[in-house]
């Protein structure tokens, strides 16, 4: 698999299909501006300059009164009602590539770069927000590292990131 590269606007995104209208519209017509927005960053995987794979990440403040279950310990320690966090908004890979572990890929990269962002500025975790929950069924609630805080928000608390790079 290639590693992931930031967005740029010579890569063609045309053609890319996972399946989900919403995932491929934000890659063809919002990752690229977003990026030179910083609203969020994207990183796609290429073959031949073509994407075939993305996600992307932006700092965020979940806030703690939106979240239904119940809270986390680690986030139950926070002072403040808003928890700083890296936020994965989009995960996709073509269709093409199914069966391929291309999510578990982008989501460790996803994490490898949570943690880079934890040596930078204070933040809990890696927050994520499946579009889909029929996707977030067959794909998050699978993974045991993840907490489900509820329907649509999943959490990797940055010590368990840790662990998982053995840094």
């Amino acid at each position: 698999m290639n590693n992931p590269v930031y967005i740029d606007k010579d890569q063609n995104r045309s053609g890319f299909d996972c399946g989900e209208t919403e995932l491929n519209d934000f890659i063809k017509k919002y990752a690229r501006q977003n990026h030179t927005n910083n609203i969020s960053k994207t990183y796609v995987v290429l073959d031949n300059n073509n994407v075939t794979a993305y996600y992307t990440l932006a700092y965020e403040n979940i806030e703690l009164k939106d979240i239904s279950n119940e809270i986390p310990f680690d986030l139950r320690q926070n002072r403040k009602d808003k928890v700083p966090c890296i936020l994965l908004g989009m995960l996709a890979r073509d269709k093409n590539l199914r069966g391929q572990n291309y999510g578990m890929y982008l989501l460790y990269e996803a994490i490898k770069k949570t943690y880079e962002a934890s040596k930078i500025a204070g933040i809990k975790g890696l927050f994520l927000t499946p579009l889909n929950a029929i996707v977030a069924k067959k794909f998050y609630d699978k993974i045991e590292f993840l907490q489900k805080i509820d329907e649509r928000l999943y959490y990797v608390p940055i010590a368990t990131i840790q662990a998982l790079i053995n840094e």
